[in-house]
């Protein structure tokens, strides 16, 4: 028991310490990946135990699998290693969390630090806007004053939050949807005390100032759907009729996706161009895809560089991305990950991971965050934490 003990201090240490590197260099976080994994091989190796997780998180492993073996066919093959680096975290996730159990107080006190991280990130970000006004030609009436022009909005404000926010050159738009993760699961703190509540209220009007200081329009979106999902998740019929929920909830991104595709020139002209492209190369190599990495080469040919003016390195859209690489073969290990994913949710009942699926699918419309290290470890890092705690509380019940 008292190895036990140990075991379990090291690994709460070394999973908080992997939370708190999310904002710094992404260096940090590998080596506080690795540090998790070593402590969770000493736990499994020592006590002779392996927890089994759910079906969807191996999925992650199996996602992860294709694009090694995709990396063959991939034309760039130094930059699709550097690929393989970045997304390791699907595959070392859910490895790391099947050799120990994530018990209540852990996931309790794993949130808790996760969203007191992200109010930290948000301070920072408000005390660079200040330290920019003492040094601007603008004064803050005048800054908000362009605030009240939707061009001057859109145009000029999300691009100072680029270079003000760069979590280590991360786009903005990551820095959003990790904290939004982190409004989520504040939400379904379970028995919240009054301090609980308290800071629910304060990281929410944190988040809403925060996303009105980067002019993150699907930031907006995701967290309106957040309100919204909170209403309809609370509602236990959602868990009741399974399979009518299920309809509606991919439904509902379906829909989403075919407005973009409709009025997506008028809506997000610029990503309708990255789109339009890696349709383009997908309907090129529909069953295997161009192979792992292959987005930097597609979207950097000099013809589409010269249309748009600029280089991207993927489509900013994690399915478009998919497609493009693996093609209808290699991606249905993660397609078919958000849909067993949901499925679990909601046999099991957890709000919390079916808020934190639905918004990082919903993020995956205009983002590609699996191509970022700033992106997947949030995100995989919480579903797999959600995930393995949902086994313990069914072995509890």
């Amino acid at each position: 028991m008292e190895i036990k003990r140990k075991l379990d201090y090291l690994l709460l240490v070394s999973l908080l310490l992997v939370i708190l590197a999310i904002p710094f260099r992404p260096v940090w976080g590998s080596y506080t990946i690795v540090l998790l994994a070593v402590i969770g091989l000493a736990n499994a190796v020592i006590l002779k135990r392996i927890e089994k997780q759910p079906l969807f998180v191996y999925l992650l492993g199996v996602a992860y699998i294709v694009r090694v073996l995709w990396i063959f066919r991939a034309e760039d093959f130094p930059y699709a290693l550097g690929r393989l680096e970045t997304e390791f975290p699907l595959l070392a996730f859910p490895l790391i969390f099947s050799t120990f159990d994530v018990t209540h107080k852990l996931k309790r006190l794993g949130v808790r630090i996760y969203c007191l991280v992200m109010m930290m990130t948000m301070t920072y970000g408000f005390f660079q806007l200040i330290l920019y006004f003492q040094n601007s030609p603008y004064t803050f009436l005048e800054y908000t004053q362009f605030h009240l022009d939707p061009e001057w909005f859109w145009e000029n404000s999300r691009h100072f939050a680029q270079k003000m926010l760069t979590w280590e050159g991360a786009h903005y738009s990551f820095i959003n949807i990790a904290i939004l993760y982190g409004l989520h699961l504040f939400f379904y703190i379970e028995n919240k005390s009054k301090v609980d509540k308290l800071l629910l209220i304060i990281y929410a009007v944190m988040t809403f100032l925060f996303l009105v200081y980067t002019g993150s329009r699907i930031g907006f979106f995701a967290f309106v759907a957040a309100l919204i999902g909170y209403a309809v998740f609370s509602n236990k019929l959602i868990f009741e009729k399974k399979w009518m929920s299920l309809s509606f909830f991919f439904l509902g991104i379906f829909v989403f996706v075919a407005c973009l595709s409709k009025w997506g020139a008028q809506i997000e002209p610029v990503r309708y161009h990255y789109w339009s492209r890696a349709v383009t190369a997908i309907e090129g190599k529909l069953l295997l895809g161009h192979g792992t990495g292959s987005g930097w080469i597609i979207m950097h040919e000099p013809e589409f560089e010269q249309k748009i003016g600029w280089a991207v390195n993927h489509p900013h859209n994690q399915y478009l991305s998919e497609l493009m690489q693996f093609g209808l073969l290699g991606s249905m290990p993660l397609f078919l990950f958000f849909l067993a994913a949901t499925w679990h949710g909601l046999v099991v009942k957890d709000r919390e991971l079916l808020s934190v699926i639905f918004t990082g699918m919903v993020f995956m419309i205009t983002e590609a965050p699996l191509n970022s290290n700033k992106g997947i470890v949030p995100f995989v890092l919480l579903i797999c934490l959600l995930a393995n705690f949902s086994v313990e509380k069914a072995r509890v019940k």
